[in-house]
């Protein structure tokens, strides 16, 4: 798996496999090194693939302001849906998270990691557990920014490139520095 600039085939479906957009973020303990591994566990799943990594963005906290920064990484794996449903590769990034750690102390706080399941496939699921395409990405600059990295250009669910949402949010990248207003 490496990182690559410019347009992969973005075939969300392909005989059988979907391509999977997940967010990662930790803000705890050693972040690089626990999405790393969290990568590699990810990569690890039977049926699954890595196609691309985005940089580490290191990111000022959104909504509760008062913890660490955030590490955050955009990840695209191609994944065989013979062996997985978006639900199920959900519970599974959600065991992951759980052996890496993570407990759920409170919504937006602190956290040794977060996989978040922002697309998978052309999948449509709106349910308690998951709701894909996720519903806040296109407001959030740690998803855009990374996505746009390694997919410039991309159409996300919405109708509109990449890009085109970057421009309705207010935030500033200073190299690998990411704050949002």
């Amino acid at each position: 798996m490496s990182k690559q600039q410019g347009m992969p085939d973005l075939n969300l479906e392909d005989n059988g496999y979907v391509q999977a957009i997940i967010g990662m973020g930790s803000n705890l303990g050693e972040s690089e090194k626990i999405l790393q591994s969290s990568i590699a566990d990810i990569a690890g799943l039977s049926g699954v693939e890595p196609l691309l990594v985005s940089q580490f963005y290191y990111t000022e906290p959104q909504d509760v302001k008062k913890q660490p920064w955030f590490t955050n990484a955009v990840a695209i794996f191609r994944v065989d849906t013979s062996k997985w449903s978006g639900l199920e590769f959900l519970q599974a990034l959600l065991r992951i998270e759980e052996n890496r750690g993570r407990r759920r102390l409170g919504r937006q706080g602190p956290r040794l990691v977060d996989l978040d399941l922002l697309i998978f496939g052309r999948e449509r699921i709106s349910s308690p557990e998951l709701t894909l395409p996720h519903p806040r990405m296109h407001r959030r600059a740690f998803v855009l920014v990374p996505l746009a990295e390694i997919c410039p250009g991309m159409f996300l669910p919405g109708g509109k490139r990449i890009e085109e949402y970057l421009e309705e949010i207010e935030f500033t990248v200073s190299k690998d520095r990411i704050w949002q207003t």
